[in-house]
């Protein structure tokens, strides 16, 4: 299957193919440093825990119960960070991607509209503009005579 994310020569098919700039997918990342962290914070946290409960010897039901949430819950919040903060690392790659993306449509725009590239004539909309312009004159003066007309019907009878 071919690669959509990037246009490739097709006559130099040994090359790698050229990246599409800002428009490019980026590339997943595997393991970050954030979840190295985490994974050094956890194991650190599960160590010192299990070394606590061997030191505190046998335990009853809800002893044992208490100590296992005592020992998860910080695991499973060092994780939580991790997540977050990843999905902020990755919202900030986004949002640069979108700001260059944005400036290019702006700086494309204020090309196309130094260099004088039109869509339609500026003459050919005057002129439309124009026609538009007499059609709606033409409009008001007809229906200015058909109420001039009828006010002339309505003139009162005269008096007897």
């Amino acid at each position: 299957m071919a690669d959509t994310d990037h246009i490739s020569d097709p006559a130099d098919s040994g090359s790698r193919p050229t990246p599409l700039g800002v428009y490019d997918q980026p590339t997943p990342q595997g393991i970050t440093s954030i979840e190295i962290v985490a994974l050094a914070v956890s194991g650190l946290w599960l160590l010192v825990s299990a070394i606590i409960v061997f030191l505190a010897g046998d335990a009853d039901g809800l002893r044992r119960l208490m100590t296992l949430v005592v020992v998860v819950m910080p695991v499973g919040m060092i994780w939580v960070v991790a997540t977050t903060l990843r999905s902020s690392q990755i919202m900030q790659d986004e949002t640069q991607r979108l700001h260059t993306a944005i400036d290019a449509m702006r700086h494309a725009y204020i090309a196309q509209n130094q260099s004088g590239a039109m869509g339609p004539e500026p003459a050919s909309v005057a002129r439309k503009l124009d026609e538009i312009a007499a059609a709606a004159r033409k409009t008001e003066t007809a229906l200015a005579v058909f109420a001039s007309r009828r006010d002339e019907d309505r003139s009162p009878p005269p008096p007897t």
